[in-house]
Formats: structure tokens, C-alpha cells, sequence
């Protein structure tokens, strides 16, 4: 792998929490036009930049999943998907079988060449996962 490995930062506990949360009737519904819009004004780079200035200084790992993470909120939230079919796509079936979050950073780190940027490799992973996200529309 090229990049350093991105489930670093939110690891079980967090994802242990969305996965407890998918059972509840409410994430099977859309989400309300409020919540939508936040999620469209959410920045990445600029939340990053604010964790930064209070000392929670990120290691570059922790900072490509916020960045994938984000990503993944947002262009779900424009193809409609509810929070259960985000939470799907964030985790895994099983212990043996990679979420389709790390399907997709997978192939993205496969398909960048060796010394590619890290804006590269975010660009690949934002094509992949328009390509997949497509699949579940």
C-alpha cells in the first residue's frame, strides 16, 4: 500500500456506533432538508485546518479517512441515500469481507502509481466511488 492505511483514525469503538445505530427504523428515512444541507456545507479541509489549530494535530492517515469519510457523507446525500445505506457502505458485513468503503481505497491505492500524490489519490478514490455509488442507485 502506498498510502498510509486509512481506517486509522475512527477504528472500531466509532464504527461499532454507526453500525449500532442502523437497526433503527429512522435510518432507513431520508434525510431532512436541514440535515441535507449542512452535510452539503461540510469541508473537509477546513474542518481538518480547525482541528489542527486547537492541537488535535492528525496524522495524515487519520486525515485521508476524515477526507473519505466527508466525501462519502456528501455524495451519498446527493444520490438520496439514507443514513442505513451510508452506514452499509461504511461497514462490514463479516470480519472476513472488506466494507465498500475499503473496497474502495483499495482499489484506488492498486490503481495509483508509486509517488503519486496524496491529492491524486484522493481524486482516484472519489472517481471509484462515484463509479460504485452509481451501482446502488
Amino acid at each position: 500500500m502506498n498510502f498510509p492505511k486509512y481506517r486509522c483514525c475512527f477504528g472500531f469503538a466509532h464504527l461499532h456506533k454507526i453500525y449500532s445505530l442502523m437497526p433503527y427504523d429512522q435510518a432507513r428515512q431520508p434525510f431532512i432538508p436541514e440535515t441535507v444541507n449542512y452535510i452539503k456545507s461540510l469541508d473537509a479541509e477546513e474542518d481538518i485546518a480547525l482541528l489542527n489549530f486547537y492541537g488535535w494535530n492528525l496524522s495524515s492517515g487519520c486525515a485521508g479517512t476524515f477526507r473519505i469519510s466527508t466525501m462519502l457523507l456528501k455524495k451519498g446525500v446527493e444520490k438520496g441515500f439514507t443514513p442505513f445505506s451510508i452506514g452499509n457502505i461504511m461497514c462490514r458485513e463479516n470480519l472476513n469481507k472488506q466494507s465498500v468503503i475499503e473496497e474502495i481505497v483499495q482499489e484506488a491505492d492498486d490503481l495509483v502509481l508509486p509517488g503519486s500524490s496524496e491529492t491524486a489519490f484522493i481524486e482516484t478514490v472519489s472517481q471509484i466511488m462515484d463509479r460504485r455509488l452509481g451501482l446502488f442507485a
